[in-house]
């Protein structure tokens, strides 16, 4: 991580030097931001101009979990979790949308969306039309944010990727081939199943359900009083999986 140190001076209150300079990042950031928006009032196309700012993921962990390189410690309090991972610290990000005319100022939209989102929401936008033939995941969320999409986005969504697991006892992780961690969230139930090793004769690990209207910080596993809903977000996880293309490893 590398910060202006007049920047870091910005936040002596912060005792940890490693957090003051990820805030002096984020200052920057914010900085470089206020750039481009001041740029697009000087050239008059402010009203005419959708912008889109969302993370790609949840913050990085800080601690010996990830190599030196890949700690950036962020703060994803009360949530669990961190960057590469399924749960909320590593999947709820922000995303803010400007559009002056078009869209109402300090909308706070609280429906499931994603990332996959921004292209067709982006090419309805522009007046366009998606390619035919071409599926998508993603939706054009102006309508919803609006107010005039009475349905959802999404009804749920799922992740998968590589768990981070360290090639040696006491050593930080790595991606790790054909060992995967999954996820599905519908509405407020949200299903995680950690290191399962993909393309294995080994069973599964057990799926582990939280709620997340009471427990944002998924720390209480409820699967077990709550099978039924793990039977159907789990075959709807396996319809999801099975549409896809084999994962290239």
């Amino acid at each position: 991580m590398h910060a202006l140190e007049g920047d870091r001076g910005k936040f002596p209150m912060v005792v940890d030097e490693n957090r003051r300079t990820y805030d002096g990042m984020l200052l920057a950031m914010d900085r470089s931001i206020g750039r481009v928006l001041d740029r697009l009032d000087r050239h008059g196309i402010t009203d005419n101009t959708l912008v889109v700012f969302l993370n790609d993921n949840g913050g990085g962990g800080s601690t010996a979990r990830y190599a030196a390189h890949s700690r950036n410690y962020a703060n994803n309090k009360p949530l669990s979790g961190h960057k590469f991972d399924v749960l909320e610290g590593g999947v709820r990000v922000p995303m803010i949308i400007r559009w002056p005319g078009r869209m109402m100022a300090g909308t706070v939209y609280d429906r499931m969306v994603s990332s996959m989102d921004v292209y067709p929401t982006l090419v309805h936008a522009a007046g366009l039309q998606m390619p035919k033939g071409q599926t998508t995941d993603g939706v054009d969320l102006i309508p919803f944010i609006n107010g005039e999409g009475t349905s959802k986005p999404h009804d749920w969504l799922c992740w998968q990727n590589r768990s981070w697991l360290p090639k040696t006892e006491g050593g930080y992780g790595v991606p790790t081939l054909k060992v995967h961690n999954s996820a599905i969230r519908k509405g407020n139930w949200k299903l995680v199943r950690f290191n399962e090793k993909i393309g294995s004769d080994d069973r599964s690990p057990d799926w582990k359900l939280y709620n997340l209207s009471s427990d944002i910080g998924e720390q209480k596993d409820v699967a077990h009083q709550h099978l039924d809903i793990v039977k159907s977000l789990s075959g709807l996880f396996d319809d999801w999986r099975s549409s896809m293309h084999p994962t290239v490893e």
